[in-house]
């Protein structure tokens, strides 16, 4: 019984995905606004119907697009784990790996961002269920490596807001066709690096 259900379990989520991965096709070619479910569910070689049973509607498939993007269980397993790492490592790591996961989903990001921002009940489910979790995890992060003396002590709230607003303009400048920052994002190592140290150093010449 126990295989039965997860066999089923397994299926679902294969299902869920399959949707998934037709929605990020047909917002990307098409728009948010444009696409529909018809559309979705042919691209996923699926009667529309079916959409409804994982998912109430698009909004529902944009947010767990977004969701994926954000990697919000990930982020939270790795700043846990990381606590005791150098925070320049740390640091690196987190900022290189924000960018390899939004530089493939460029095409679906320039589709759905100006959705969420100009769409209130998506605005506020963005918000809710995915910026506020995530400037929670950085900011107890940020706490922790204050505590153990590895940070100065500054005011955690407001760095951790520094750190998801420092990736979030850069993203910006990206979707907006930036040509350096759009080079610069090929190489997310050396970039990550830029970033983490005019974080941690800022701008001054070392003595």
């Amino acid at each position: 019984m126990a295989q039965t259900h997860s066999r089923r379990e397994r299926r679902a989520e294969e299902r869920r995905q399959q949707i998934l991965e037709a929605a990020a096709r047909v917002f990307a070619d098409k728009g948010y606004h444009r696409a529909t479910t018809r559309e979705i569910a042919e691209a996923a070689d699926l009667a529309e119907g079916t959409i409804y049973n994982y998912f109430a509607g698009k909004d529902d498939l944009l947010m767990a697009l977004v969701g994926q993007m954000a990697e919000l269980p990930e982020r939270d397993a790795l700043y846990s784990q990381s606590v005791d790492r150098d925070p320049g490592e740390f640091f690196v790591e987190h900022f290189a790996q924000r960018m390899m996961q939004i530089e493939p989903n460029y095409r679906l990001l320039v589709a759905m961002l100006p959705e969420i921002l100009h769409h209130p009940p998506l605005r506020e489910r963005y918000v809710s269920e995915l910026m506020q979790p995530a400037i929670a995890m950085m900011e107890r992060h940020v706490r922790a490596r204050i505590e153990n003396g590895q940070l100065r002590p500054v005011n955690a709230a407001l760095t951790a807001r520094a750190v998801i607003a420092l990736m979030a303009g850069m993203q910006v400048l990206m979707l907006f066709d930036d040509p350096v920052t759009i080079e610069s994002w090929q190489r997310p190592e050396e970039l990550a690096q830029l970033i983490t140290s005019l974080f941690l150093d800022g701008l001054r010449p070392r003595e």
